[in-house]
């Protein structure tokens, strides 16, 4: 399946990998899951960079325009919680 190594899709990164057999199943192919973890966020360095970003709130407030779906999203998820 060579094609799908070419693929990106955007997924629940709470449960990446349900997300990534859940596409699979919709495109009607059958495989194991191999989800490639593409950066490790739990380092000293990335939380150092997520506060310096975190702190600059006209980047942020930029952030948030551009993502709008996903700040809709997430508000919509707090919403049924």
């Amino acid at each position: 399946m060579e094609a799908l190594d070419h693929i990106f899709f955007v997924g629940l990164q709470e449960e990446f990998e349900i997300s990534a057999e859940l596409l699979l199943r919709e495109m009607d192919v059958v495989m194991p899951v191999n989800v490639t973890k593409e950066r490790d966020q739990s380092n000293e360095k990335s939380s150092q960079l997520k506060a310096k970003l975190k702190g600059n709130k006209a980047l942020m407030q930029r952030l948030k325009e551009i993502n709008h779906y996903d700040v809709a999203l997430y508000k919509l998820g707090e919403d049924f919680s």
